[in-house]
């Protein structure tokens, strides 16, 4: 549009003897390029959020509609193994407030550095005994892990050891789990997620005194 608006001043002007018409459509053709490339939405789509998605969220409004929870692993996009929705599925279903670590988080910088913390401990697999009372401290009751993303497009770690570092946690107890059993997901699963299968979302309550 911004290049549309100086061609036909310069047309109206008869700096450039053209007729209008073709230009502005040259213009608009060049614009769409995206659409008649089919890469508006890339990814696989998808035509519903599963129901797994809607009875967690669901559960943590029922349990507490004041308890924080985080999400984990975070994803820079919502990519997970049944579609591509960029935005994070549990936001328009959430009755309780909720976090994530997204590709651009909007909170302050300590926020961000707290989510990044807790990203680095799941990462490493072996789990801390400080974690349960970190996310305590955060203000965080509890810890939706889900199972469901696509490792290759998110960059998630694998479920393995994910689980791996939320065992070796104290303090994180398993309170809920929702969803089919899943093992490895996406186009080129990580061999250490060979023989894992687990629901496809686990809810763990952070034992430790949350402030208000």
């Amino acid at each position: 549009l911004g290049l549309a608006y100086p061609a036909s001043h310069a047309i109206r002007l008869r700096r450039i003897r053209l007729p209008a018409a073709p230009v502005v459509a040259a213009l608009l053709i060049a614009a769409a390029a995206p659409a008649w490339l089919l890469l508006l939405r890339p990814g696989p789509g998808w035509t519903e959020v599963p129901g797994y998605w809607r009875q967690a969220t669901a559960w943590l409004s029922a349990e507490d509609p004041q308890a924080r929870t985080l999400v984990v692993p975070g994803s820079g996009f919502a990519q997970h193994t049944w579609g591509r929705t960029v935005d994070e599925p549990i936001q328009p279903l959430a009755g309780a407030p909720w976090a994530t670590r997204h590709q651009i988080p909007l909170g302050s910088e300590g926020n961000i550095r707290v989510m990044d913390t807790v990203e680095a401990v799941l990462a490493q697999g072996r789990g801390s005994p400080a974690l349960a009372d970190f996310l305590a401290r955060s203000g965080y009751r509890h810890l939706l892990v889900r199972h469901d993303l696509d490792r290759l497009a998110s960059g998630a770690p694998p479920i393995a050891v994910v689980r791996r570092a939320v065992a070796g946690s104290p303090g994180l107890v398993p309170v809920a789990a929702f969803g089919p059993r899943v093992g490895a997901g996406g186009a080129a699963p990580s061999p250490v997620d060979a023989a894992v299968s687990v629901p496809s979302i686990e809810i763990f309550e952070v034992d430790r005194p949350v402030p208000v």
